[in-house]
């Protein structure tokens, strides 16, 4: 066993890091407000774009939700055109309580999100079968098929 760990150790000093190492990125450019089509007076937070860039998904207090925070997206037509106005997920996603920080799975099905809606902060899931479709009921990432925890 000790005989592994060492030969294990010593490779990794002798053989070189694989060829290109990690990826390497431009610097950021100057941060641009989004505009008032998508900001508003009220706490707008947690922004998560959606892969294809056409969907801006984030958490805000304004008016016309469900609760304290709730999740909204933001579409547009293309990734040059004009953000539209944001809308409320509705209440098969949101809840009286907070929604916040959403964020997607790699094909897009499944939203991962904070809520307190069960009194604790918790991350939760809600799922679709394809990216125009609605959200299916949320529920939470740590329970089984069967809603136990």
């Amino acid at each position: 066993m000790k005989r592994g760990i060492l030969l294990s150790i010593v490779l990794m000093i002798v053989l070189p890091p694989p060829v290109g190492g990690a990826p390497k990125f431009s610097e950021w450019g100057t941060p641009q407000n989004l505009g008032c089509v998508v900001n508003s007076p009220f706490d707008d937070a947690g922004a998560a774009l959606s892969k294809n860039g056409l969907s801006l998904y984030f958490s805000s207090n304004r008016p016309d939700g469900f609760g304290g925070n709730d999740i909204w997206v933001s579409r547009r037509a293309s990734v040059d055109a004009a953000w539209g106005p944001p809308e409320n997920l509705g209440g098969i996603v949101n809840t009286p309580a907070n929604e916040a920080v959403p964020s997607f799975s790699r094909d897009g099905h499944w939203m991962f999100f904070n809520s307190n809606r069960d009194g604790s902060s918790d991350i939760w899931a809600s799922s679709r079968s394809s990216s125009p479709s609605p959200w299916a009921g949320a529920v939470a990432a740590w329970r089984n098929a069967d809603g136990v925890k």
